[in-house]
């Protein structure tokens, strides 16, 4: 028998039934027995979606898919029935057709979507979310439709006006959905705090930033604890993302909920204690003083104050060279940054604009790198202020700083592997080929001098020759596909960093 669910997999329209309540208040997910409250809910907006399709005319119409515009794409995860209909049931009002990602086929929000003629497509457990993006980019080109509104998050309301100019602005075929802000004016200042499993500092972080700032956000990054329902109870504006998805997502939501606000000025600070709420006022008043695009809480700069034990002092000091020896030779307009790790920063309003909308930013916390690049491409100037950092709360680190350096490192080099392949294999290949003909041309005159030609060494020079042909060949062929190949694939990009889910 082909139930309402197949018809919604095979893209054939389902017949109107239960669907659920756009009020958009949490709740548990619920079994496939319905208790007798959730069937009176169920009828309530039943009888509101039999109504969208009595005021279409035509019931056939309504339901037939509208590839003309683009299509909306969310996810279903646990105790999200309401929200993933009540997301549905606004597109349709809307005039657009939704694809509802899912991990778990017994979820209630996923019965409700097949019930209101939403598409469904499966995702794995363990994909990330590069790849259900891809997912969703994949379906959504294989139905005809002309691009992706992408919503992670079904407990905040879209702009779809919005949406859709940003879809046209931009040349990506998957882009996140503009959220409608909950602020009734522009605020001068926003303070967005990135948490996880905070519960025990969020409230006097939250209080203490409320003291500057128009309005508090903390992005709570799939806690575990009372990390959000504290946050609340402080006055913050909560946004959740419904798993953990690292520090660099985190800062990608509070570029995107600054962007909605249309915030002048956007102030990031941690939410375990370590940044004192007080030394807001030195980031603003340095911006303020200089004009400057991006401001840094400095630990090392003039007037920095931090217990940071010896060994990060030291691992920090590589991780600083290493940052910004690798954007040497570019046309940054910033000098020799002293502390590229802090995630105490200020932006203005461009560079909101231009974060929020940049998938090279990282997911994990190697993003505070990721943005000093992306500074220097854009030329945004920099500048320092000196802030106190401490140590001595709890939990104040929670990756090993062994690992948190390697993971810096890597992306160092992959950054510029990606970006400037010529200054990271061109050194070596000219170091390897310059030894290899010297040793070469050493090795030569002895065994002609000697008559005996040494082994050893012929062989050391043709080793270094060879590593030097191979990393000009890697440099040249990496230029290649970056510059060429990857560049001619910009429209298919996904922007992917965005989403306040």
């Amino acid at each position: 028998m082909t139930t309402d669910r197949d018809r919604a997999r095979a893209g054939v329209p389902a017949l109107a039934a239960d669907v659920t309540d756009d009020s958009g208040g949490e709740i548990d997910d619920r079994s496939a027995s319905h208790s007798e409250s959730n069937g009176d809910r169920v009828e309530a907006i039943k009888r509101e979606f039999d109504t969208l399709l009595a005021d279409d005319r035509d019931p056939t119409e309504a339901s037939r898919s509208n590839t003309v515009e683009p299509v909306l794409g969310i996810r279903a995860v646990p105790g999200t029935a309401d929200e993933v209909a009540g997301t549905v049931l606004r597109a349709r009002r809307a005039g657009y057709d939704v694809i509802v990602g899912y991990n778990d086929e017994e979820l209630e929000a996923v019965s409700f979507a097949a019930d209101m003629d939403a598409r469904l497509l499966p995702v794995g457990d363990a994909a990330s979310d590069a790849e259900i993006r891809r997912a969703f980019t994949q379906s959504a080109r294989a139905s005809g439709y002309p691009g992706v509104l992408y919503q992670e998050d079904p407990t905040v309301q879209l702009d779809f006006e919005q949406s859709v100019a940003r879809l046209a602005e931009s040349d990506a075929y998957l882009v996140d959905a503009v959220v409608q802000s909950t602020l009734e004016e522009r605020p001068d200042l926003l303070v967005a705090i990135p948490a996880y499993n905070e519960a025990n500092s969020i409230e006097a972080v939250v209080t203490g930033a409320r003291e500057y700032a128009d309005d508090v956000v903390v992005i709570d990054d799939g806690s575990a604890d009372d990390t959000a329902a504290v946050a609340k109870r402080a006055g913050a504006t909560v946004v959740q993302h419904p798993r953990n998805r690292g520090y660099g997502a985190a800062l990608a939501s509070a570029f995107a909920v600054a962007r909605r606000d249309h915030a002048a000025k956007l102030v990031i600070l941690d939410g375990d204690g370590q940044h004192r709420t007080s030394d807001i006022t030195r980031l603003v008043d340095r911006q303020a003083a200089t004009g400057c695009d991006l401001v840094i809480g400095s630990r090392l700069a003039d007037g920095g104050d931090t217990d940071m034990p010896l060994y990060r002092r030291f691992g920090l000091g590589v991780i600083n060279v290493l940052t910004n020896a690798s954007m040497l030779g570019t046309d940054r307009p910033f000098g020799w940054i002293r502390d590229t790790q802090s995630g105490f920063r200020l932006y203005t309003e461009p560079v909101i604009e231009s974060l929020a909308s940049d998938p090279t930013i990282g997911r994990d916390m190697h993003a505070s790198t990721d943005i000093l690049y992306h500074a220097a491409r854009e030329g945004y100037t920099v500048e320092e202020v000196g802030v106190s950092i401490r140590y001595d709360v709890a939990e104040a680190n929670t990756k090993h700083p062994v690992t948190h350096g390697i993971g810096l490192v890597r992306n160092i080099v992959r950054t510029m592997e990606r970006e400037r392949p010529l200054a990271l294999f061109g050194p070596p290949a000219l170091t390897s080929i310059s030894l290899g003909i010297g040793i070469g041309y050493a090795t030569f005159a002895t065994g002609m001098t000697s008559g005996t030609l040494p082994a050893g060494m012929f062989l050391v020079a043709g080793v270094l020759l060879m590593l030097g042909v191979f990393f000009g060949l890697a440099a040249m062929v990496s230029h290649y596909v970056n510059h060429r190949v990857l560049g001619d694939r910009d429209r298919d990009r996904v922007i992917d960093p965005t989403n306040t889910g």
